[in-house]
């Protein structure tokens, strides 16, 4: 999948976050997205999915058909752990993706209830739930314990069989256990 940044140029109350920002993504497999914090790794997942709409530029070859894993849970207050998952897909799926993030038992519990990385469990089972054609996460693993985030990359790892994945981390032990290409957003943006 290849989905190119033509000139674009994003900023945030008069200030530049990236000018003339030309880039293709070749997306195949898993690719961490890495740079120092407010390079602007973020803006761009957003920028992607519409979220933000660059000052010039235009984006080219984004699916219509994403998922979209912010770097909060966002996960609804008022339903539980299955009804925020199920809110994606069928509730039969959603028990599988629950399941496979270790939360069955919780699948009737509110979030308020859910420590914060049972909630972030949560909220990376919808996106993995979501049928899409790429899945774009920011710091899917963030608050999990060495542990838990293994057994998570493992099912990122699954996906990747499935769709091309694109992920913020700041974290090189993720990448490389996620098998990643990593791309130095910094550089790009430099380049640009």
């Amino acid at each position: 999948m290849k989905i190119a940044l033509q000139n674009v140029e994003m900023a945030y109350d008069g200030k530049t976050v990236f000018s003339n920002l030309t880039y293709t993504f070749c997306l195949t497999g898993i690719t961490a997205l890495m740079g120092e914090s407010g390079c602007g790794k973020t803006t761009l997942l957003r920028l992607l999915c519409g979220l933000e709409t660059p000052k010039s530029g235009k984006i080219v070859g984004m699916p219509q058909k994403y998922t979209f894993m912010f770097q909060e849970n966002r996960l609804l207050p008022w339903a539980t752990a299955l009804e925020n998952v199920s809110a994606v897909c069928n509730v039969p799926t959603a028990r599988q993706w629950l399941a496979a993030v270790g939360l069955s038992q919780e699948a009737n519990s509110l979030p308020s209830a859910l420590s914060g990385g049972m909630q972030r469990r949560v909220a990376f089972a919808r996106a993995l739930a979501h049928q899409s054609d790429v899945l774009l996460l920011d710091e899917p693993f963030k608050g999990l314990d060495v542990e838990l985030r293994s057994k998570m990359i493992q099912l990122l790892r699954q996906q990747a069989k499935l769709r091309p994945i694109l992920f913020v981390t700041h974290d090189p032990c993720e990448a490389q256990e996620c098998d990643a290409e990593v791309l130095d957003f910094q550089q790009i943006a430099r380049n640009a």
